[in-house]
């Protein structure tokens, strides 16, 4: 038979039905109880009458402000202590006065019933009210509160489960919802209550409201143990959901004593049976940085609700002082938690946690300091109120808060680039660049060296601005050359998202880069527009007298001089221009002007290359370059050796270009040679090319020298027609 799923609207509205079955009942139960409409409080060992309600029965029968002293039960006049007024009876030290409280609540209640009641003041004056029916307007606020409150959990942990069923996590948070909802439900009865409540009523309801604290400890403990990723195999919730129904047995048993020793000690034993899971889980997730995201926010959210019921409830409790507030009240911190754990469950906008993540904390500790500074000096040191609380705010105000400053100022400023900035040396390494391309290396440097990512690439398509990835795994950031961006992923080596601070302080660093890109390329323009204009000069100019010159040479040697300087000008226009070249082109005006010069010389020219024809082409800059230098190789070894054979041989591998100059002839060996002017131009041009030259003796003892040349730094883009 198939199993019965219902819809996630279905199982909300079921929950928002049953919800609203109980609360209907609940009222019926409230407007039938009798109603005096006076409202009276504890103040110090008093009872004082707060407000009379001017629709009750009793306006004109006692007044606000009022003192009352005894109460006359069963026809006998009673102490009226204040601890009757208590809204939750739990928080009782010793079960003889649980049993006490119980004991006299009934015994006030049936006089209710009978419809009268007899109280008297301190000057033995006796009052006699009578009771009447509540009206709508008279609920209590903090009957609908509480309400609100457990109506809220409930119907999120339904809604999450009802979209997950088979989840374990969102079945703990059901679990947990479920749990929250009847201890909210049922103090929202007894709390509401105007002086007494039936015994048996009121017992069956306290237990109710433990009953609930019971489960929401199993799946708060549960829910730290399963997510974002289960610490185990073993079924944790299996365990601890009969231990703490054997717990709950014997506390209403009393087999613990007073209700608050077992019931707040459960509670407190939940708490730090999670905090120790929170550390494991929090191990667990380092290097999972989406984990570690979802952790931080279910922590917070976690510990932010229940820290502060413990703080202002379980733990003035255990240690024997009054609760900071009304545990009704409290109450709604547990909205904080179930908000934020959905939010974690369902990771909606993890990536944003980190912003305000160690302030939040921050604050948040710097109140559990100066609370439980305060419960020591008042337990411990025997100090009174004012006293234990002026001294835990001295404490706090001198240690906790210079901790948290320096805390701020570490962990915060790892967070932001805009320390960038403040450092000159990177201000004066960026505006020393004369290039495009090494601006963009040193832009991907600073990324990587300040954001951490465990991997940075090249990815294709240009970028405007700067985007976070997914859930914050990633942040894409426009390159300042060429059609790519940058893809960075895991910040802080997996440690943490990308946050939108991140993404804001990436998008203002890239506004400085992109200025100093802008300048560059203005300082471009600038020599461009220079160099056109001397490219000009020196055709119009000297290119016209050289022609000159060689048309009116007065002899060969004159004219081959003067259509040399011609030659040595074109290579200059060139490198003006910025005109690539060829290799291939290169390599047969190398053979064409080193064969001319040979053959005028009357030595013999052996040419080899390979692997030219395939060549890339060169920058304007890299072939003037290494024109020069194969043209000083030729002239030296012209000039030094007189040889009969010069070889010249020209290969390309994928190691780079290869050149090599042998010649035979009366040369000395080269340990001996004196570097002029000449080999210092050389070394010069070599290493602006990036390359080496050498020089040594072959196997054939003939005198070389040679030039190895990388291509990468040296190519251009092939000129255009």
């Amino acid at each position: 038979m198939p199993s019965l799923r219902l819809s996630p609207l279905t199982s909300l509205a079921l929950a928002a039905l049953c919800a609203a079955a109980i609360l209907a009942l609940q009222l019926w139960h409230l407007f039938a109880e009798p109603w005096l409409g006076v409202t009276l409080k504890a103040q110090g060992e008093q009872v004082v009458v707060a407000r009379v309600a001017t629709s009750g029965p009793n306006v004109r029968e006692i007044t606000p402000g009022t003192r009352l002293d005894e109460v006359r039960l069963e026809g006998v006049w009673l102490a009226l202590r204040p601890e009757l007024l208590l809204e939750e009876p739990d928080v009782l030290p010793t079960l003889e006065g649980f049993r006490a409280f119980m004991r006299d609540q009934g015994r006030l209640h049936r006089q209710l019933l009978a419809g009268t009641l007899a109280l008297r003041d301190a000057a033995a004056q006796a009052y006699t009210l009578h009771t009447g029916s509540r009206p709508w307007a008279q609920v209590p606020g903090i009957f609908w509160a509480q309400q609100l409150f457990g109506i809220a959990g409930l119907l999120i942990g339904v809604g999450v489960w009802a979209f997950n069923p088979r989840s374990t996590t969102t079945r703990l948070l059901l679990l947990n919802g479920i749990g929250f909802y009847l201890a909210c439900i049922s103090a929202a009865h007894y709390s509401s209550r105007e002086l007494a409540l039936d015994a048996g009523l009121f017992l069956w309801l306290s237990n109710l409201n433990h009953a609930g604290v019971m489960l929401f400890a199993v799946g708060f403990m549960g829910l730290l143990w399963h997510y974002p990723r289960a610490l185990g195999r073993f079924p944790l919730e299996r365990v601890t959901l009969p231990l703490f129904l054997l717990f709950f047995l014997a506390n209403i048993t009393y087999l613990t004593g007073a209700p608050s020793t077992g019931r707040y000690s459960a509670v407190l034993l939940a708490f730090v049976t999670g905090i120790a899971f929170s550390v494991v889980q929090w191990r667990r997730s380092r290097g999972r940085p989406v984990e570690r995201a979802a952790l931080k926010w279910f922590l917070f959210s976690i510990y932010l609700g229940c820290g502060i019921f413990v703080l202002a409830a379980t733990l003035p409790i255990l240690f024997g002082t009054a609760p900071i507030a009304e545990q009704s009240l409290l109450l709604g911190t547990f909205l904080l938690m179930y908000v934020g754990m959905v939010l974690g469950v369902v990771r909606y906008r993890l990536f944003d946690l980190d912003r305000w993540w160690l302030q939040v904390w921050v604050w948040f500790f710097g109140g559990v300091a100066l609370v439980a500074t305060d419960l020591l000096l008042l337990t411990m040191a025997g100090l009174g109120e004012t006293a234990s609380l002026t001294l835990a705010l001295l404490l706090v105000g001198w240690l906790y808060f210079p901790l948290r400053q320096w805390l701020l100022g570490r962990f915060s400023s790892e967070l932001q680039l805009d320390r960038i900035y403040r450092d000159p040396a990177f201000i004066d390494q960026m505006l020393r660049m004369t290039k495009r391309e090494a601006l963009s290396d040193y832009w991907e440097q600073q990324l990587a060296a300040h954001l951490r990512p465990l991997q940075l690439s090249r990815e294709p398509g240009e970028l405007e601005t700067v985007a976070i990835e997914g859930d914050g795994e990633g942040l894409r950031v426009p390159r300042l050359e060429g059609e790519q961006h940058l893809l960075l992923r895991h910040r802080s080596q997996g440690g943490r998202l990308f946050t939108r601070a991140d993404q804001q302080g990436v998008d203002a660093l890239l506004s400085l880069f992109r200025f100093a890109a802008t300048r560059i390329e203005a300082r471009e323009a600038g020599a461009e527009l220079e160099r056109r204009r001397l490219s000009r000069d020196l055709h119009d100019d000297l290119g016209a007298r050289l022609l000159a010159l060689i048309h009116n040479a007065a002899d060969d040697a004159a004219e081959a001089r003067a259509r040399e300087a011609m030659v040595v000008l074109r290579e200059a226009l060139d490198n003006l221009e910025g005109r690539p070249m060829p290799i291939l082109l290169l390599v047969g005006k190398l053979r064409r002007e080193i064969g001319e010069r040979l053959e005028a010389a009357e030595v013999v020219l052996e040419w080899h290359d390979a692997g030219i024809e395939s060549g890339p082409v060169l920058s304007a800059r890299s072939a003037t370059n290494l024109m020069r230098v194969a043209r000083e190789l030729v002239t030296n070894a012209l000039k030094h050796a007189a040889p009969e054979v010069l070889s010249v041989r020209l290969w390309l591998d994928p190691e780079g270009l290869h050149l090599r100059v042998t010649q035979q002839g009366r040369a000395s060996a080269p340990e001996g040679w004196h570097e002029g002017r000449g080999w210092a131009g050389l070394r010069t041009r070599c290493a602006e090319l990036g390359g080496r030259i050498e020089r040594g003796v072959d196997a054939n003892q003939a005198t070389y020298v040679g030039l190895d040349l990388p291509l990468e730094g040296n190519s251009g883009e092939a000129p255009e027609g």
